[in-house]
């Protein structure tokens, strides 16, 4: 009797024509210590050593707070800042965030999904991709 392993979901594609609309958000320096009062206590994100001895240049801002900035972008570019239009919300990290740089989330409307796509400007790394965003049908 052998064991079943899930595999992992395929990820959302991304379309190949330019977005339908591009957001920016910019994050604080002191961002990743602000987030912390969410309850979030990993060092890697206030200690810069460690955060080195792990293979960071400086502290890292939280995923989970790369993530919400990213949502909100979608949130407000697609829907108004209406929460209900939103069903489903989901992407792939890539890559981290450092305090202080620029989020640049690009997304492409196709029905009642919104593929999207965020890069951090300042090195031009994309640190979520895969963006699947499914909509309430209006």
């Amino acid at each position: 009797m052998g064991s079943a392993t899930a595999r992992p979901s395929a990820p959302h594609p991304i379309p190949a024509r330019k977005p339908d609309l591009v957001r920016v958000a910019e994050t604080r320096p002191d961002q990743a210590l602000l987030y912390r009062l969410t309850g979030d206590m990993n060092l890697v994100h206030i200690d810069p050593d460690l955060a080195q001895s792990v293979g960071f240049r400086v502290p890292i801002l939280q995923g989970s707070c790369t993530y919400g900035f990213v949502c909100r972008d979608v949130l407000a570019g697609v829907c108004k800042y209406d929460n209900s239009l939103m069903k489903t919300f989901g992407a792939r990290f890539t890559s981290v965030v450092y305090p202080g740089e620029h989020i640049e989330t690009q997304m492409w409307m196709d029905g009642d999904i919104v593929s999207f796509r965020s890069r951090a400007l300042e090195r031009d790394v994309v640190v979520l991709d895969h963006g699947k965003c499914t909509l309430a049908r209006r």
